[in-house]
């Protein structure tokens, strides 16, 4: 089962990349469930019912909040009235709305838990007793449990995290809008990332126009925020889990770069990928996949290749061109991380190629119409056939990353 955590929507820009982004990721990534935090969605400061009604439209099936949940007050009436929409759990009895939800996706069914932090914030109820009363009576119902910790600190959020291992399936840390390092899976079972960043215009100071934000530092006089515009991205992560154990098997953090360009920006590379399909035979030897094109596109021998698609990440794309191009379906952490970017061109064009190696545990390949044959070879084999000078050293940077993983400990 694959559940899908947005960051904090800001704004127009970010509602819009959302909607430019996300169907198509959930079709073509199988996502069987989406939880995204909207506090910022309404002009980076709450959410309304349109707003609301037009992010359930786009796909998201569960939406959180935090601290400026409530600054459109004259909608409060939809955190009682839809229970899609979510309020910390630990704000004050008699606070609209409600922190828990539990929802059908699917066979299965999910339990969303929005909590919020007290460190430099303004003083709530306990987040780890609201955490561990409400998730006893959510994991009553279902063994997922998604929290999201709507949080200034880091610390707090890791320590919520390290206090439900085991228990939740994903903690998911929000607020600050730049996304962490540290996305990761327990041995319990639990995946966290201390933030997940936001989904929205990066060219500002957290989705403000820079120089609003510049003058009140600045001056110490108040100001009117005002969304910025510039260098709007997604940011999210995508949870694998097992649906009956409620156990997560791997997170793959996204963040989805350039929905809006600058007019007179200089053009920015193409990105593609190179993919080094490997695995280990009966004698422990290490094999590389070489594929074979048509006769129409020279015969020539290369590993899998492929463009990166609009609102796609290169791991993403990496993912999806193996399966096309080989049937191999792989988990994200099948696949190594960005090993290189190899930068050619071509005809006055210029590319920007992520290489990764992905292990295959089977032989067999089920080709596209692109390619007439495969071979499975041994390094120096696999050097001597690959005709481009960046697929060997692609293949090159593929095998220290295998050799380094084996030793490790």
């Amino acid at each position: 089962m694959r559940i899908l955590f947005v960051g904090d929507i800001f704004g127009r820009p970010g509602r819009q990349a959302l909607r430019d982004w996300l169907p198509r990721f959930r079709s073509e990534r199988d996502v069987d469930f989406v939880i995204a935090n909207a506090e910022n969605s309404a002009g980076g400061k709450g959410l309304t019912a349109e707003i609301a009604a037009e992010l359930f439209d786009m796909g998201v099936d569960v939406l959180t909040g935090g601290n400026h949940s409530f600054a459109q007050r004259q909608d409060l009436d939809i955190f009682d009235a839809d229970e899609r929409i979510l309020r910390p759990a630990n704000l004050p009895e008699g606070t609209p709305g409600r922190g828990l939800g539990i929802y059908s996706a699917g066979e299965a069914r999910v339990a969303v838990l929005n909590l919020m932090g007290r460190a430099f914030m303004k003083p709530i109820d306990c987040p780890f007793q609201a955490a561990k009363r409400l998730a006893s009576e959510a994991l009553a119902a279902t063994p997922i449990l998604f929290v999201d910790m709507h949080a200034e600190a880091t610390s707090e959020k890791v320590a919520l995290a390290v206090y439900l291992d085991g228990r939740a399936t994903a903690v998911i840390g929000t607020h600050t809008h730049v996304p962490s390092a540290d996305a990761r899976v327990t041995e319990k079972g639990t995946a966290a990332i201390t933030d997940v960043g936001m989904t929205g215009p990066f060219g500002g100071v957290i989705g403000v126009r820079a120089e609003i934000v510049l003058e009140q530092l600045i001056v110490g006089m108040p100001v009117r925020h005002e969304v910025a515009k510039d260098d709007v991205r997604v940011c999210a992560i995508l949870i694998d889990l097992d649906a009956a154990t409620g156990r997560a098997r791997s997170a793959t953090p996204l963040c989805i770069p350039d929905f809006i360009r600058e007019r007179n920006a200089p053009p920015m590379p193409e990105l593609k990928v190179q993919v080094h399909l490997w695995r280990r035979d009966e004698a422990g030897r290490t094999l590389f996949a070489i594929l074979q094109r048509t006769p129409a596109k020279g015969e020539l021998w290369q590993p899998i290749t492929g463009k990166v698609d609009p609102g796609e990440s290169p791991e993403i794309a990496a993912l999806r061109e193996a399966r096309e191009e080989t049937g191999v379906e792989a988990r994200p952490d099948d696949l190594s991380p960005c090993l290189w970017v190899h930068p050619w061109s071509r005809d006055g064009r210029e590319f920007a190629e992520h290489v990764f190696a992905l292990r295959c545990d089977s032989a067999d390949l089920a080709l596209s119409g692109e390619h007439q044959a495969h071979a499975w070879l041994d390094l120096d084999n696999a050097l001597a056939r690959l005709e481009f000078e960046g697929n060997r050293q692609g293949l090159l940077k593929a095998r220290d990353w295998i050799a380094a993983r084996k030793s490790s400990p």
